[in-house]
């Protein structure tokens, strides 16, 4: 048995190799996500899964089998919008049964920094693999946009701030409209009925499809989405209860991926 002098350089050894393995294995991670390249599906552990909070509220979870299921589109998504993620500050270091990488990571389309972010990594028949990946996003994207898509989208907004409140049928008005970013947020409230009284089953459908048809059944707002206009639905009962929120990302009206809305 080597002395512990020998022991401790020899672990010393072994742990450097693993880090520099690991930069190696989180350089090659990020190199695939920003290629747009479905690949980087290999580098996790078939058990492996996905957490984010959302908007500081909301927390998801997803298994590798459901996150190859959304991948498709969401890739296509991500690939039309140029997507890219910079990961800042890469530490590594032992974490449980494995190792954690910590980043700083900020969307160049969100444009909010996730100082949060994390990969837990193992190695699993001789080779890394991630076994939960965490992140911290925002359902916003919170760039500026460019100067001609900001004044379209403030002129759209100035426009229906004039009608306020707007009667859209007997039962719903258009309370408030903002822009946050390169985002229109339209906010309804359905005065007529309460959240307890409504077949959710039946109502949410229906709303987030009329939010889809107030975009890519106009033409002024589908000419905006395919500039990069993001486009949210707020929905309320008579008594501010949320009833749902719809999202319209940019370019989904001319993607291919639309269909009933979820």
């Amino acid at each position: 048995m080597p002395p512990l002098p020998m022991l401790v350089l020899l672990c010393g050894a072994a742990l450097a190799d693993d880090e520099a393995e690991l930069h190696a294995f989180f350089g090659d991670y990020v190199a695939r996500q920003n290629a747009f390249d479905s690949s980087f599906m290999e580098l996790y552990a078939p058990d492996g899964r996905l957490r984010a909070l959302r908007d500081g509220t909301r927390e998801l979870e997803l298994s590798v089998g459901q996150l190859a299921q959304v991948l498709e589109p969401a890739m296509a998504m991500a690939r039309k919008n140029d997507e890219q993620n910079r990961y800042d500050d890469v530490q590594v270091q032992l974490h449980g049964d494995g190792w954690r990488i910590t980043a700083t990571r900020t969307s160049t389309y969100k444009c909010a920094p996730d100082p949060d972010y994390h990969l837990d990594v193992v190695k699993l028949d001789g080779a890394w693999r991630i076994v939960e990946e965490y992140t911290s996003t925002v359902s916003l994207p919170l760039c500026e946009p460019p100067r001609k898509l900001r004044r379209a989208l403030d002129a759209q907004r100035d426009s229906v701030l004039s009608l306020l409140p707007l009667d859209l049928d007997a039962d719903t008005h258009l309370e408030a409209v903002e822009r946050i970013g390169p985002a229109l947020v339209f906010t309804s409230r359905i005065h007529t009925t309460s959240a307890a009284e409504l077949d959710l089953d039946v109502a949410v459908p229906m709303l987030k499809q009329i939010s889809v048809n107030g975009v890519c059944g106009t033409s002024e707002a589908s000419a905006l989405s395919e500039r990069g206009a993001f486009y949210r639905y707020v929905w309320l009962d008579r008594d501010g209860v949320e009833l749902t929120v719809m999202d319209v990302p940019p370019g989904l009206c001319g993607s291919g991926l639309l269909g009933p809305a979820q």
